[in-house]
């Protein structure tokens, strides 16, 4: 029993003299890939169905379905941005769409000329109008092609064999993340 533990001890004592040590071996470390990827798409989308919503409940005379249509286009872009996590852009797209729509429309209402004829109710709607289409555009457009980006750490590949040995057998097999 002396003469195996003596020979065990031996195996198990380095070979190098005191103070002298080996290194540590580490394992590199792969350095993170980050990505940026754009979810505008589904911005759009989000937009486009707002406004399906918004022409079939007018094209219907129905108020409820051009007012889901309206809050979908107003608050649905918002929604897909918290969905990816990123709070501060969901808030600045619903800051930002009400105010570029409400801008074109004084813009556009600013930029009519009314007569003092019969016609000053209207006066300016028209224009409004248009002003404020042109400020929706504006903020599908900025808010698809600059608010929707996320970035994302991609992983590399990496694979590890594995084998397991029990009185039942052999395992034997890999495992990795892809």
């Amino acid at each position: 029993m002396l003469a195996t533990l003596s020979t065990l001890a031996l195996i198990c004592t380095p070979l190098s003299a005191p103070g002298l040590t080996m290194p540590d071996v580490v394992a590199p470390v792969e350095a993170e890939v980050v990505v940026e990827r754009s979810y505008g798409g589904q911005i759009i989308a989000m937009d486009a169905a707002g406004l399906a919503l918004l022409v079939a409940g007018a094209a219907s005379e129905n108020g409820a379905i051009a007012g889901a249509g309206a809050l979908t286009m107003a608050f649905g872009p918002g929604v897909v941005h918290a969905s990816h996590d990123r709070g501060g852009a969901a808030v600045a797209s619903m800051l930002m769409r009400p105010s570029l729509v409400y801008g074109g429309m004084a813009l556009g209402f600013a930029t009519a000329s009314c007569d003092s004829n019969g016609d000053s109710l209207f006066c300016g709607l028209g224009e409004a109008f248009i002003g404020g289409l042109v400020g929706y555009g504006v903020a599908v457009v900025v808010d698809s092609a600059y608010l929707a980006r996320e970035k994302r750490t991609v992983r590399t590949p990496s694979w590890s064999p594995t084998v397991a040995a029990s009185p039942a057998g052999v395992q034997v097999g890999v495992g990795g993340s892809f």
